[in-house]
Parts: structure tokens; C-alpha cells; sequence
């Protein structure tokens, strides 16, 4: 079933889809190297396909076969669980789009910085805008163009790393793989580590299945198509970081993300870098297309399901192509790629092993629940070969999703980055480098991580449980040899204040972020600077712990910003002559908003007064300058806070006197008609008493002369109230 939709998509169009929406080429694989060191770096590379991918290819080609459908996975799994789990797999992997296409724009244009490093924000913007324009053009136009487009894109992306692989195996004269292990590693915990890592590397190979429908023999061209971009992106990994190794003349620092045209320009020269930085620009230009031709097919099978509106499965009757679900992707794609991304980097993994896991569940229940259905190819090994495809990778995702709670354990020495170091090896790096430390962040853990941590670290139990429970209100405690900070987070949630926590523990040598609810906001920026800035990081744990504060204070500008703009909306509705409930709802809420970030910010006060006061070895003194900086801060933003509650209870009083002065004149006006419609009531009350003997009533001119003095008198008091302002 095609819908309407053209099956123009052959083999190789379909191989270079396949390749772009894996890997697009070794552009950013670089900081492996240092990582785990070269000679376990290449074993991951080299493991990670066999164990990883193939599996995974095996299993995505045996259910193309079987049903070679427009949706792919999202089909399978109707199939297999019905169209709730359909729904749920389609709408997780097209959120996961919105994350994991929308950075291409802006890579596209960092790297065109290369060539013009003084290109405006304008200009950078333009230029994102102009890559989002054309490259969903050829998505509207066909998959023919995006097929062709994506061959040339492939070989443009692949040819400056194959003169990188000649050049650096001409200049070839120490082995690739020594030192095998970076400093701080063992062969054991870096297998597992590295794994979880580089398999995202690896990952994607069930995504081209969504067009299986606008595939030529697709039960055929899906399977070749995997197995022939399998090996490209394999040696398109380990051949470009083997021959780089090979020449000994690349410094392991090199090694690091975006760091290829460096380590090109080290191996063959500046003609080598430039080529190998319009490599990447190329490579993103072929993923941003590829991805969005095989995302942008998700809305259009849920449409036609009717999980979503009609609209969507709406085809272009001359393209044949879903127009509606690529322009309504490409505008999610372009909106979404003016933010970044950093703390849903963990949702986009969640997101896309939850899918992956239930495919290869539909895999494995359709090869049992029907074994009769026509399967022109298979995985072999029968029954126990499918689940063997299944189970493998199944396990590595799980293992992914268990190791997301730790987001970074990095050891430092006299400011330089050492390894990344699993949590139970940390006691070794320690004995090897009695002057490191060693810096761990946790997101949301659960009780035996934090136990894990508890023991290497010593922490006390109170603490632990603290940080745990969280919902703590800032503090700083002593424990032993080391100190546990509380923090509270905050950012800005569509106008509501959204509060988090982290909670610090630090010693001589060790600090422990651990994040709560708003605090989801990386700190991997932080970790960043604190790196580029060795000579301050040297000053150790108690300099990290300046950086967090720091962070975490200044988050609060803009939140405070937010709410003096939303005062400033206030005090104009509340002198616009409009008054109503909502307006003092609104004060209210803010009020309420003011009090939170009162109670988040000023207990730090206290805490930085005993920072910069407290006569510990754990703050040094050259230490204590910068938390004098934090505390400045704060107390601008208590300030701040205090300004606004002020201005916010004076708005308030205003607010309120208006609604009450705006009442008073309400009831002027009524005074004022009840008085006016009092005349003519009393006069019609005396003649309609019903007295015989009234002279008035035999007389002939009697109704119009009491008309006219009723009207009189009225006229009379509406001029009067009119005159006084009653009216």
C-alpha cells in the first residue's frame, strides 16, 4: 500500500539514506580517542557494528521483507501490538526528530565559519534559513531528487575522509592502538562504558524503514541497502582515527569534538583541513535531507491511521510526495533549531531506545505469533537466531538507559582533564594521582547509585538521604572533612516558574552534582568553562563548586527580568480603566512567584557569607574571592526581589482602590437614577391613591401639566447629577 506516494527510491539512493541517517561520516566521532584511549577506541568502533548493528539490520531487514510498508517499524509494530503501540512509537520517534534533526541548521552554519568567521548573526541566520528552505524543497519534490541528492552529498562527505585515511597511512610509522587504554582505564568497565557510547553512533538503522513504501523492490533493496552502507560507516569511523594514529605526530589533545580539520591540517596540510571542514559542511546538508525525507513519513502513517488530523496523509498529486508532513516537520525542524539542546540529550536516548526496544519486541512476537506469514528472507538460525538479533541489542539499550543517571565522572589534575572514570574505579585513579579529583554528575539517581557514591566518598547518611528525597531548602552543612551544598534552580516554563534542586557534595577530593526537576538544565557548560580554564580548575573541588553557584545564581537574572516585564504589563492593565478579577488573579500569582525565588535566593546569602568566611582547607583562600563574586549576585537578585514584592503590594493597593473608586462612581450613577426615577414614581404614587375628592383629576389640562412637571423635574436632576458628575 503506497497511498498514492512513488516508488522511485533504488538501491543505491536508499544505501545513502541509510548512511546519513546512521553516521553522515566520522565528523564528531573524534573525542572517543581520548576518552578510552586509542587502542580501545578502535576496538569499540570495530566491536560496536558486530555487536550492535548487525543485530539490529538483521532483524529490520527480515520485517521489510515480510512487510514492505510505507511507516515501517510503526507498521510492524500495528501488526504486532496494535495501533496504541503504533501510535506510541511513531510519536516518540518523530518527537525525537524535533531534537536530534533541528541541530543540523546551526552545525551547517558553524562550520561555514570556517570559511567566513565574521559572518553576522544576521547573516548566520539567513544562511540557516536559506539551508532549511532548499533542503525541504527537494523533499517536497520526490525521493528521486532526495536520493540523487543524497548519492552526491555521500561521496562529497566520504572523499576529503579517504584522503585523510591515503594520507595519513603514506606517513604511517607507529602502530594506531598504542597506548590502548587512556590513563585511568581498565579493559573491563572501558568495554562498557565505551559501548553505551559509541552505539549511538551506530544507531538508526530501523529509521529508513519508514519508506519502504516509495522503495523499488524494497523486500530486496531495504536488506542490500543495510548491508552495503554496514561496512562504509564502519571504515568511515575506524579507518580516518587509525591512519590519524598511525602517523604519531597527532597529539591525543586534538582529539577532540570538531577537532577533524585540526588533525587533518597535522596530517596532510592546510588543502587537507579545508577540505575535510567542507566535508562536515556537506555532511550536515546530507543529514538534515535524509533525515527529514525518512522522519517526515511518521506524521503522514499516523494521518493515514488516523492516530493524527487527515491532513497529514495528504499526498502532492504531482510529486507524490506527503507535502503537508514534510512542511509541518521542516517548520517544527527550523522553530526548533533556534534553541539548543543540551538537556534533551537524554530524551532524545530515552526516546529512541523506548521505540527500539519495541520494535525489536514486534520482531520477535510476529516470528513466533506467525510463523506462517511469507517472509522472503530471514534472519537465520530459525527461532533462536531472532531472538539472539533481538536480545543482544536489547541489552545494550537497557544498559544506555541505566548509565543515563550518570551523566559525566571525570577525573582532573592540576586543571587537565585526566579520563572519564567509571564510579568503581575512582578508589584506583585516586591512588595513582593522590593531588586529582574527580567530579561527578548525576541526574535523578536512584537509591543504590547514591549508595555507590556514598561509598566510595565517604559521604554521611543524612546527606545522602537529602539528596535523595530532594525538595530541600538551600542550605550548607559539615560533614567530616566535607561540606553539602543545597541549591535551588529555577527557569521560566511558559510564564510559570518551574524550581529544581542540586545538591552538591564536595571534598578534598571529589564533587557530586546531583539534579533534580529544573536542574535538568545541564551543567555540562559549566564543566566546559571550568575545562578551558585550567589554571582555576587546578584550584580544585572548591572552584567547581564555585562555578555551579555560580551558574545556578545567574539563571535567576532572566527569571527576575521575566517578572519585572510581567509587573511592568501589570501596572499598565491596572491604570488602563479596565478593572477585573483577572488582573488581581495575576497580581496574586506573581506575588506567590516573587515569594518562591525570595525563599530559593536568600538563604544564600547565609551560605556565602560562610564560603567566604569560613576558615576550612577544603575553600582556599584565593577560592573565597569568587564566591564574594556569587554573593554579590545573590544579593542584587534579593534586592531585585524585594524592589518587586514592593512594587507588586503597591499595584496591588492601587488595583484595589481603583476597583473600589470604579465601584463608588458605579453606585453614583445609580444614586443619581434612583433619584430622577423617584419624582415621577411619588407623583404617579399621590394620584394613584384612589381619593374621591381630588380637584386635579375633574380638571382637563390635568394629565399633560403632570407630565410636563415630571418631566420637568426630570430633566431638572439629570441635569444637576450631569452637571455634579453623577451621571
Amino acid at each position: 500500500m503506497t497511498g498514492g506516494l512513488r516508488r522511485e527510491l533504488g538501491l543505491l539512493p536508499l544505501a545513502a539514506v541509510v548512511f546519513f541517517n546512521v553516521s553522515g561520516g566520522p565528523y564528531g566521532i573524534e573525542d572517543v580517542v581520548p576518552s578510552f584511549g586509542p587502542g580501545l577506541a578502535l576496538l569499540l568502533l570495530v566491536v560496536t557494528p558486530l555487536l550492535w548493528s548487525l543485530p539490529v539490520s538483521l532483524a529490520m531487514a527480515e520485517l521489510a521483507s515480510a512487510m514492505p510498508d510505507e511507516g515501517g517499524y510503526v507498521t510492524w509494530t500495528a501488526r504486532a501490538f496494535g495501533p496504541f503501540w503504533a501510535f506510541q512509537v511513531g510519536w516518540w520517534s518523530w518527537l525525537d526528530s524535533f531534537v536530534d534533526v533541528a541541530v543540523y541548521p546551526a552545525l551547517f552554519v558553524e562550520y561555514a565559519r570556517f570559511w567566513v568567521p565574521s559572518m553576522t548573526v544576521g547573516e548566520r541566520w539567513l544562511l540557516a534559513a536559506a539551508f532549511i528552505v532548499v533542503l525541504t524543497t527537494l523533499n517536497v519534490l520526490g525521493v528521486r531528487p532526495v536520493g540523487r541528492a543524497a548519492v552526491v552529498l555521500a561521496v562529497a562527505a566520504l572523499l576529503p575522509v579517504l584522503g585523510l585515511v591515503v594520507a595519513g597511512l603514506a606517513t604511517a610509522r607507529v602502530a594506531p592502538w598504542t597506548p590502548f587504554l587512556a590513563e585511568g582505564r581498565t579493559l573491563g568497565t572501558g568495554l562498557g562504558v565505551g559501548l553505551a557510547v559509541v552505539m549511538w553512533n551506530y544507531s538508526g538503522w530501523d529509521t529508513p524503514a519508514t519508506v519502504l513504501g516509495e522503495t523499488r523492490a524494497p523486500e530486496r533493496a531495504f536488506r542490500g541497502a543495510l548491508f552495503m552502507a554496514l561496512p562504509v560507516i564502519t571504515a568511515a569511523y575506524v579507518l580516518p582515527v587509525g591512519a590519524a594514529l598511525a602517523t604519531g605526530r597527532v597529539d591525543l589533545g586534538a582529539f577532540a569534538t570538531g577537532g577533524l580539520p585540526d588533525i587533518a591540517r597535522v596530517v596532510g596540510g592546510a588543502g587537507l583541513a579545508w577540505a575535510i571542514a567542507l566535508g562536515a559542511v556537506v555532511s550536515t546538508a546530507g543529514l538534515f535531507l535524509s533525515l527529514t525525507l525518512t522522519n517526515s513519513r511518521l506524521p503522514y502513517v499516523l494521518g493515514r491511521q488516523g492516530a493524527l488530523p487527515a491532513a497529514f496523509a495528504s499526498v502532492h498529486p504531482r510529486f507524490g510526495t506527503p507535502c503537508v508532513a514534510v512542511l509541518v516537520s521542516a517548520a517544527f525542524y527550523a522553530a526548533c533549531a533556534a534553541f539548543t539542546f543540551r538537556e534533551l540529550i537524554v530524551l532524545n536516548m530515552w526516546l529512541y531506545s523506548l521505540s527500539l526496544l519495541v520494535e525489536l519486541a514486534a520482531f520477535v512476537w510476529l516470528r513466533a505469533a506467525e510463523p506462517q506469514m511469507h517472509r522472503p528472507w530471514r534472519v537465520p538460525g530459525g527461532m533462536p537466531g531472532a531472538i539472539a538479533a533481538a536480545v543482544l541489542p536489547s541489552c545494550f539499550a537497557l544498559g544506555a538507559l541505566d548509565a543515563m543517571t550518570v551523566v559525566n565522572s571525570v577525573a582532573y589534575a592540576h586543571g587537565r582533564k585526566l579520563a572519564d572514570v567509571p564510579i568503581d574505579e575512582i578508589g584506583d585513579v585516586m591512588v595513582k594521582h593522590p593531588d586529582s579529583f574527580v567530579w561527578i554528575g548525576l541526574h535523578e539517581p536512584d537509591a543504590p547509585l547514591l549508595r555507590q557514591v556514598q561509598q566510595e566518598f565517604g559521604l554521611h547518611d543524612l546527606a545522602i538521604e537529602d539528596a535523595l528525597v530532594a525538595h530541600q531548602r538551600p542550605k550548607l552543612e559539615h560533614y567530616g572533612a566535607g561540606i553539602f551544598v543545597v541549591l535551588r534552580t529555577a527557569r521560566c516554563l511558559d510564564g510559570a516558574i518551574d524550581f529544581g534542586e542540586t545538591d552538591i557534595f564536595v571534598g578534598p577530593h571529589y564533587v557530586v552534582s546531583v539534579r533534580h526537576g529544573a536542574s535538568s538544565l545541564t551543567y555540562a557548560d559549566v564543566r566546559a568553562r571550568c575545562e578551558s580554564t585550567p589554571g582555576l580548575l587546578a584550584k580544585g573541588p572548591a572552584f567547581v563548586l564555585y562555578a555551579l553557584m555560580d551558574f545556578i545564581v545567574d539563571h535567576y537574572f532572566p527569571i527576575v527580568a521575566t517578572l519585572e516585564d510581567e509587573l511592568e504589563a501589570l501596572e499598565e492593565e491596572v491604570f488602563s480603566q479596565k478593572f477585573d478579577r483577572e488582573t488581581t488573579t495575576r497580581i496574586y500569582r506573581l506575588k506567590r512567584g516573587l515569594v518562591d525565588v525570595k525563599r530559593a535566593i536568600s538563604p544564600l546569602i547565609d551560605v556565602c557569607n560562610r564560603l567566604t568566611r569560613w576558615d576550612n582547607d577544603l575553600i582556599p583562600d584565593d577560592v573565597r574571592t569568587y564566591f564574594r563574586d556569587v554573593y554579590d549576585h545573590v544579593i542584587r537578585i534579593n534586592d531585585l526581589v524585594d524592589t518587586l514584592r514592593e512594587l507588586l503590594t503597591t499595584a496591588l493597593e492601587a488595583n484595589l482602590s481603583l476597583i473600589a473608586v470604579s465601584q463608588n462612581e458605579d453606585m453614583k450613577r445609580l444614586a443619581g437614577w434612583a433619584a430622577i426615577i423617584a419624582v415621577p414614581t411619588m407623583i404617579a404614587g399621590i394620584y394613584g391613591m384612589n381619593f374621591r375628592f381630588m380637584p386635579e383629576l375633574e380638571w382637563r389640562w390635568a394629565y399633560p401639566v403632570v407630565m410636563g412637571v415630571m418631566l420637568g423635574l426630570c430633566g431638572f436632576l439629570y441635569y444637576k447629577f450631569k452637571q455634579s458628575g453623577w451621571l
